[in-house]
């Protein structure tokens, strides 16, 4: 992984602790996006895999709704953390998303 590569990582790692803290989503939302990687990164191998989009879709809207994120606001809400997380994440990045992830995830360790 190339340096420049790395510092988007780490950009994402912002964006994505932004918009948790943004539309309260949990920890545990975060663990559910490192299945999702897993499962991006292992489509070649597993083409059942290729739902993990629905998967991301389905999750993240259904958290939206616990978090209670105003109905009219979650549409918005899915399409910021899908260019966040699916766009400029999984899909650019593949397993290498874990490290802005797990960035996020050992910061917020006491």
């Amino acid at each position: 992984m190339s340096w420049a590569d790395y510092g988007r990582l780490l950009d994402g790692s912002a964006d994505v602790a932004r918009l948790l803290d943004h539309y309260g989503l949990s920890t545990r939302y975060l663990y559910g996006l490192l299945d999702l990687v897993e499962m991006a990164e292992t489509l070649s191998e597993r083409p059942e895999n290729a739902r993990w989009r629905a998967h991301f879709v389905y999750r993240t809207y259904r958290l939206l709704e616990r978090a209670r994120v105003a109905k009219d606001e979650r549409p918005r809400a899915l399409a910021e953390l899908a260019d966040a997380v699916v766009d400029r994440g999984i899909e650019q990045f593949r397993g290498a998303y874990r490290i802005a992830l797990f960035n996020h995830l050992y910061q917020q360790r006491d």
